[in-house]
């Protein structure tokens, strides 16, 4: 019987991982814009069955406006408490059909841990494979993440603009709301980027005086 609950015994969880042949999907050195890493073609993430899929990972890319790079793990109480909140949005605005995915960057101990959490408790989103370790690395230190939940807010554009770094305390306060409250932020933060660029901008020089002008 498949299992379908968080809270199974540890060795139960061993019982049922697959043993995965990482071997077939070499990993590439990264030579995307870190800041938008999930864009990178040659970038294969995994679906919620734990394998990968190259095919969703190339429509998320193409079809979604938001992505939210989520950061947990399966032994973190936090994370499997946070996670419902998470799933229920998710499933909303998969009813609607909002240009909207989530990538969750494991922080579990060991592969197997993250195999059965991405089977049992997560919704249809894609995964950065746990063998990654470089990637899951960079991707954490690039958002600074310091403890779990975490849940990153970005623009799927070539910049990867961060629009929320608490993303946690948007969906716990804004509820089905918040990719509403997303859009807003982001247009708050395309207003300060272009404000910060008309800062630096040089005065315009004076327009040179004739020489009639001059006396």
């Amino acid at each position: 019987m498949a299992m379908t609950k968080c809270n199974v015994s540890y060795w139960i969880l061993m019982s049922k991982h697959r043993i995965l042949n990482t071997s077939l999907v070499p990993m590439k050195v990264m030579s995307h814009n870190i800041n938008s890493w999930w864009r990178d073609p040659s970038l294969i993430l995994y679906n919620k069955y734990y394998e990968p899929d190259e095919e969703i990972s190339q429509y998320m890319r193409e079809n979604c406006e938001f992505v939210g790079i989520f950061f947990g793990s399966f032994r973190n109480k936090s994370t499997k408490h946070f996670i419902t909140y998470l799933n229920k949005f998710y499933r909303y605005v998969q009813q609607r059909d909002d240009p909207f995915d989530v990538i969750y960057v494991p922080l579990d101990e060991d592969e197997a841990e993250c195999d059965f959490f991405v089977n049992s408790c997560m919704e249809e989103w894609l995964v950065v494979p746990w063998s990654n370790q470089t990637l899951r690395r960079n991707v954490r230190n690039l958002y600074n993440v310091l403890t779990q939940p975490w849940l990153v807010i970005v623009k799927n554009d070539e910049n990867g603009t961060v629009v929320s770094y608490d993303g946690k305390l948007d969906l716990m306060e804004c509820g089905y709301f918040s990719l509403i409250e997303w859009k807003s932020m982001y247009k708050k933060v395309l207003e300060d980027i272009k404000a910060g660029k008309d800062k630096k901008k040089p005065a315009a020089a004076p327009a040179p005086q004739s020489p009639d002008e001059e006396h």
